[in-house]
């Protein structure tokens, strides 16, 4: 549901994309790509009760610490839509704290080994056409 809202909000049907999200929100409340996408729809509101639900999620224990952080990200930018400035700058630092514990640092050895790897690799032919 949540790439067809995407697709749709895409092709200027926004109020259908909000809708195909919506529907993932009620399948998985605590899905929090769903929130971040629904929130980032600028001409679609997020209503009070969606709102309030993103905040009884965020005081509950029983959602994944990756969701815990969208949805702070987007009760952040639902907050400073509505004017509550120092509610979504707590919620935004939090959620920016968050992400930056979850994502690993860059490892150079790392990557120069997989650059190197993909070039073996996608150097040699793997197919080659014949004309009939």
């Amino acid at each position: 549901m949540l790439k067809l809202g995407d697709a749709l909000v895409s092709c200027g049907r926004a109020e259908e994309g909000a809708a195909a999200m919506r529907k993932a929100i009620a399948l998985e409340p605590a899905f929090g790509a769903a929130w971040l996408n629904l929130v980032d729809i600028k001409t679609v509101p997020l209503s009070e009760q969606e709102v309030d639900q993103m905040r009884t999620l965020l005081n509950g224990q029983s959602i994944d610490e990756s969701e815990r952080t969208a949805i702070k990200f987007a009760l952040g930018k639902a907050c400073e839509d509505r004017g509550f400035y120092e509610e979504a700058f707590a919620l935004l630092a939090d959620a920016n704290d968050r992400r930056k514990h979850e994502i690993r640092a860059w490892n150079i050895d790392q990557f120069q080994y997989r650059s190197l790897h993909a070039e073996a690799v996608f150097a040699r032919p793997f197919a080659v056409a014949e004309d009939a």
